[in-house]
């Protein structure tokens, strides 16, 4: 028996009487039943609802519906949550409606009856009890997952997740962190139907960005693209991608595509209608923000307005204006761009004189500088419709002041209009001056076809020019500008492109200003050292110092296996137990109310910030250093992967074991390669003198008298 419309619409006591009526059902019509007790408690009578609610529950629990009481517990939880004694009446009926040990371990699990609140708890416990072998769910740190195995003894489950397979976790954890997947989301159907959804990709991105949206619900462009990327769309393939899903998708009246990349695109019930409402809901909009998202909105729908609404959008339009004037520029760009593509007439909006004043010097600066980069160049193109001359005239005067992206655009704009020689001309003193800035460089490294005209002396020079850019100090966009052009030389192909078109004294001369650079961090540029000398092995003695053929720079950093494995179980304990651990102290605090005054809130939340910092730095150790046995390790020089024996000027003789950057061991003399001693030692021969510190503190000389591979108790400590 359905619940019917008219019964829906009316009073609590024609509700309470279906609902009786209802009890009688076989199958009960659980969801009509749970929205009449809804019903109910929305129109105040919450003692008729809880009444209701009550006689529903003793029959869900002795017909053993589990998920069926835990969605009428969420729903009383509305009216009842701040009943002290109804976290331990949800506790009893789950019990009973339970029945076994794994049902038990759930509710432990959960904290239901604890001092976690009942809602947090009973969606947990939702999770949980929707778990068995085959269930999908997402993870935020390793992705989409099968379940395995739900293990009610051990009170773990096992899950197959794309980023690790068979990993475990407690019912806690998973209660805390799992997001339960059904078929529809755009994961499942990446794993149940790979083919399927590799077609939508390709023949329909407008869908595949609806199934996303209803998987995770409203998102910006930027977050869209890390939920897409990898998991379902390839990188090299995102942008083709994107374009074709924004242009199907903006004929979708039921999709709202934002102006703005960081604000949400969303999915509408029905479609949006430009009616008295709206245009009365516009008029109360003051936030800049806000009315120029909803006149970007109408100027796309294109209606036909009449002259009232034309009038209020003028007016909200026009306060845009006058917000933006002084230190948010680009809020009035986009006003008056708005302004023109609705077609305010000029006695609405006077446009003429705030787009005189935008074309001054640092008003324009401060306009691109805050525009989204898909608007630099209509604002550009806009300028230009209203002074052509003055526009171009602008753009060289301010060119070497630009932020990156906006310095793209001009340049392409400028060249389009035959002014690329007048562009090279501007910048021509600082590049000779080779005071160019990360910006100018990054477009020259971005356009190697115009090298030649923008730097004569070709790639040497423009090598040189980039190397020594990045030992600058930047903040802002400027530092953002250095970091991209830093990250250039992570790139194979564009840095080898480069280094081919150096005669080899040049190269040399490159690796050498790279090696004494300041531009990088010691473990960025041992990596730029290696891959360059990946690239060009005769370089190998230009670092050396020799010409005979030395040990390579050092790459990647690496640790022993042992030290490796033993760094990823403190990891485990750390994702796992420990920061759980602090969620759940986190949740039980702010329980006690008054988080201001709340000591045990605010410990909570200190030591949460510590765990995640200590997660942060883990999770790059892990990332960056690399485990290893060491096989193969040079014995020509001392370095890691060595036995080093040295001797005093006393004549007693020790030994060093150099092993990675986390390996110490006191009584085998293992030391790590970030250690004094090692570091002191590296790259020496036997018969080097060496100072070293010695039992009193003191450095004294000592003489290596022999270097060789790792012994057998050092191999096999190393493996554990």
């Amino acid at each position: 028996m359905a619940l019917p419309e008219e019964i829906r619409t009316g009073s609590p006591a024609q509700l309470e009487d279906w609902l009786l009526g209802a009890m009688e059902q076989d199958p009960l019509p659980v969801d009509d039943m749970l929205a009449a007790i809804g019903a109910i408690a929305d129109s105040g009578d919450t003692a008729r609802a809880d009444g209701s609610a009550e006689l529903l529950q003793d029959t869900l629990v002795g017909m053993k519906q589990v998920n069926s009481v835990i969605s009428l517990l969420k729903l009383r939880s509305r009216w009842a949550s701040d009943d002290a004694a109804f976290g331990g009446a949800c506790r009893n009926a789950l019990v009973d409606a339970f029945g076994n040990r794994l049902g038990q371990s759930f509710i432990k699990a959960a904290g239901l009856g604890e001092r976690m609140p009942v809602t947090e708890s009973l969606r947990r416990l939702g999770v949980l009890s929707s778990l068995s072998d085959g269930t999908q769910c997402h993870e935020k740190t390793w992705g989409f997952g099968v379940v395995k195995r739900v293990d009610d003894f051990y009170e773990k489950i096992t899950v197959d997740f794309d980023g690790k397979r068979g990993h475990q976790m407690s019912f806690a954890y998973a209660a805390e962190t799992l997001e339960l997947v059904d078929e529809s989301h755009i994961l499942a159907r990446r794993h149940n139907d790979p083919e399927g959804l590799t077609e939508l990709v390709t023949n329909s991105p407008g869908e595949v960005v609806r199934m996303a949206l209803r998987s995770y619900g409203e998102m910006s462009v930027v977050e869209l693209q890390e939920k897409l990327v990898d998991a379902v769309v390839p990188e090299d393939r995102w942008k083709k991608f994107w374009d074709g899903a924004r242009k199907a998708l903006k004929s979708d009246p039921l999709v709202e595509i934002p102006s703005r990349r960081k604000e949400p695109i969303r999915l509408l019930d029905k479609q949006k209608e430009y009616d008295t409402d709206w245009f009365a809901s516009l008029k109360k909009k003051r936030d800049p923000e806000e009315i120029l998202r909803l006149a970007g909105e109408l100027a796309d729908s294109r209606p036909g307005l009449q002259d009232e609404q034309l009038e209020a959008v003028a007016n909200r339009l026009a306060l845009c204006i006058k917000a933006g004037q002084g230190e948010r520029e680009e809020v009035t760009a986009q006003a008056v761009m708005l302004a023109s593509r609705l077609d305010l007439p000029r006695h609405l909006l006077d446009a003429e004189p705030v787009v005189n004043r935008l074309m001054e010097p640092e008003p324009f600066l401060k306009a691109t500088a805050g525009l989204p980069a898909r608007s630099v160049r209509p604002f550009i193109e806009y300028c230009s419709g209203h002074d052509a001359d003055a526009v171009t005239a602008l753009l060289l005067d301010v060119l070497p002041d630009m932020q990156q992206n906006v310095l793209g655009e001009a340049l392409d704009f400028l060249a389009a209009a035959g002014r690329d020689a007048d562009c090279r001309s501007r910048f021509e003193p600082l590049l000779d001056k080779r005071e160019g800035g990360p910006e100018i460089l990054y477009w020259i490294c971005r356009h190697l076809e115009s090298l030649g005209e923008w730097l004569p002396a070709g790639p040497p020079e423009l090598m040189i020019q980039v190397v020594g850019c990045l030992e600058g100090r930047y903040s802002g966009e400027r530092l953002k500008s250095r970091n991209q052009l830093r990250a250039l030389f992570d790139n194979k192909d564009w840095l080898q492109g480069l280094l081919d078109h150096l005669t080899a004294d040049q190269q040399a001369d490159i690796l050498r200003r790279i090696n004494g650079s300041r531009g990088w961090d010691t473990s960025s540029k041992r990596s730029v050292l290696a891959r360059i000398i990946r690239m060009y092995p005769e370089l190998e003695s230009v670092l050396a110092g020799t010409d005979e053929i030395e040990e390579a720079p050092k790459g990647d950093p690496q640790t022993s296996w042992r030290s490796y494995k033993a760094r990823q179980e403190q990891f485990r304990k750390l994702i796992e137990e420990e920061i759980p651990k602090n969620s759940k102290e986190i949740a039980v605090a702010r329980s006690y109310g008054d988080l201001r005054e709340n000591f045990e809130y605010q410990a909570a939340k200190d030591q949460q910030r510590l765990l995640l910092r200590r997660q942060a730095d883990m999770e790059r150790d892990l990332q960056d250093v690399r485990g290893t046995d060491f096989a193969g390790a040079p014995t020509n020089t001392a370095g890691p992967g060595t036995i080093v024996t040295v001797t005093t000027s006393n004549g007693a003789a020790r030994q060093h074991c150099i092993l990675g950057e986390w390996d110490q061991d006191k009584a085998l003399g293992i030391v790590s390669s970030n250690s004094r001693i090692a570091q002191l030692l590296e790259g020496h021969r036997e018969g080097d003198t060496v100072p070293l510190p010695g039992p009193d503190g003191e450095d004294e000389q000592c003489t290596i008298t022999g270097i060789s591979g790792l012994s057998d108790d050092a191999k096999n400590w190393i493996m554990g």
